[in-house]
């Protein structure tokens, strides 16, 4: 018995090694995958919602009724989007952080443009092949049809030029997002330049002020102007706030080591932490609340920032959402984001017969919804393996 228990172990430890993402920078920051399993497992339950509820969204908490609640949230996750806006400021200018805050090691933009193509173009260049594939040969989708979106797609000018359509490309509907990513991604050294200012307070001050600024012009001018994209969300203008709440956490994040490091990392008292898990903990029920009024969208990033930074800062949201199946997941965010419509869409009917989906009795489409979201990360793990994980360069040069 004790020997099969080993080899069984054995066996699962082998495969959380393969799992495991190894970051080139050797910072390892576990809470931060735990916050990008929170994002892209509350965007498949929202992309799932319709095979699994009958009614439309709830799109006001004040009409939430008992037992309904849940539901609510779930209609709420496409605003896992947004979360990985946050994440993705963070994770992006960390280095540029580190150089300017801490005098990290210089950062060579050649390397950081080509780290990013491997690490992003190319899953994404394989997973929009696929979805024409599939599309062509599967689905018999005419050619002619699909080619623009595809040239499109992989051009990252599909949300520019298919604007008032929507943006949306067919081939894989949510790359709608991570045409912002690159956007963001080109902005982003220049953006870090904010970090070369020496005071803490005038960094915050600018950061807090362009947030609070772009929320309340962006919206005006998309409603002037609702024909140009550039003040649309199809555009990185109406979710930079995001990037940059990311940007601002990562400073108070490095500034915060940097002073720990100089004091010799003296220990936190605990009540301080649990004061940090309350902040996290409300400014999530605050943003599911804030999501149903969009007179206070501008309050968004800052609530939902404030929810990073409980989790960053916090004990028992910190030890919560470092649990190693919660970063195993959250490291393949990614690919789960590329493949999980293909894989919802094409294994429903497989899951979920009528007494799990939406026409079953109300508690069993909970159960059918939380079942196909579980396949859809399973069935994630060798997609990432194959598709994503070969072009994670977790090697360090010589000379950086």
């Amino acid at each position: 018995m004790s020997k099969k228990v080993s080899v069984k172990s054995s066996w699962l430890r082998n495969l959380q090694s393969k799992l495991k993402r190894k970051p080139r920078s050797g910072m390892y920051v576990p809470e931060i995958d735990g916050l990008r399993f929170v994002a892209i497992f509350a965007v498949i339950l929202f992309h799932a919602h319709i095979y699994y509820f009958q009614d439309g969204l709830i799109s006001d908490f004040t009409e939430v009724s008992i037992g309904r609640w849940l539901e609510y949230a779930i209609g709420m996750g496409w605003y896992g989007v947004q979360l990985f806006f946050i994440i993705s400021g963070f994770i992006i200018c960390l280095p540029f952080a580190l150089h300017q805050l801490r005098d990290g090691r210089p950062i060579s933009l050649t390397r950081f443009f080509i780290r990013r193509f491997k690490r992003i173009e190319i899953p994404y260049f394989i997973a929009l092949t696929i979805s024409l594939a599939l599309l062509l040969f599967v689905h018999g989708r005419s050619f002619s049809e699909l080619l623009p979106h595809y040239l499109a797609g992989l051009t990252y000018t599909h949300n520019i030029f298919y604007y008032p359509d929507g943006g949306l490309n067919p081939l894989l509907p949510p790359a709608w997002t991570l045409e912002l990513e690159i956007q963001f991604y080109l902005l982003a050294p220049f953006l870090s330049a904010i970090y070369t200012i020496k005071n803490n307070m005038v960094r915050y001050s600018i950061f807090v002020g362009s947030i609070m600024l772009l929320n309340i012009l962006i919206p005006v001018l998309h409603e002037q102007l609702p024909s140009n994209v550039i003040f649309s969300k199809n555009f990185i203008l109406h979710n930079l706030p995001y990037f940059l709440m990311g940007m601002l956490i990562v400073d108070l994040f490095v500034t915060k080591k940097s002073y720990g490091k100089e004091a010799g990392e003296v220990s936190t008292p605990r009540s301080f932490l649990m004061l940090w898990d309350s902040i996290g903990i409300t400014c999530a029920i605050a943003t599911l609340g804030l999501l149903s009024f969009g007179d206070f969208s501008s309050l968004l990033p800052f609530t939902l920032g404030l929810f990073v930074l409980g989790t960053l800062n916090g004990h028992l949201l910190k030890k919560l959402l470092s649990f190693r199946l919660f970063t195993i997941f959250g490291g393949m965010c990614y690919s789960i984001y590329l493949f999980h419509e293909h894989i919802l869409s094409n294994s429903f009917y497989w899951f979920s017969p009528n007494i799990l989906s939406k026409y079953a009795p109300h508690g069993l489409n909970y159960v059918g919804i939380f079942t196909i979201a579980f396949w859809i990360l399973i069935a994630s793990i060798p997609l990432y393996l194959l598709i994503e994980k070969p072009f994670m360069n977790s090697k360090k040069r010589k000379s950086d």
